[in-house]
């Protein structure tokens, strides 16, 4: 099992428990996919990050990692994910607070 596999399992691991901690941990599967130069990165990391910022009761953190995922969809061509993803960030952005 690589290093990035057994990144997600722990992640996986601390959702239910302990979301906080489960943020970290997939921040560091991020962080993990960017200094790989992975040429496949599992945007999905991205969504699940915002999810758990919304499960603390931080919307500004997962509008922000939705836009995140956004971008991503959009470089490589996923125009149907993409949407989805613009519909969750737009519900979850706080009054006023415009994209960047």
């Amino acid at each position: 099992m690589s290093k990035l596999e057994k990144l997600k399992d722990k992640a996986k691991g601390l959702e239910a428990k302990d979301p906080k901690s489960a943020i970290e941990a997939w921040l560091s599967v991020l962080k993990a996919q960017e200094e790989d130069g992975e040429p496949n990165p599992d945007l999905s990391v991205f969504n699940r990050v915002g999810d758990l910022y919304l499960k603390v009761k931080d919307p500004a953190q997962a509008a922000d990692y939705y836009d995140r995922a956004v971008d991503k969809y959009a470089e490589l061509g996923f125009t149907t994910t993409r949407l989805r993803c613009v519909t969750k960030c737009f519900a979850t952005r706080p009054a006023g607070r415009r994209p960047t």
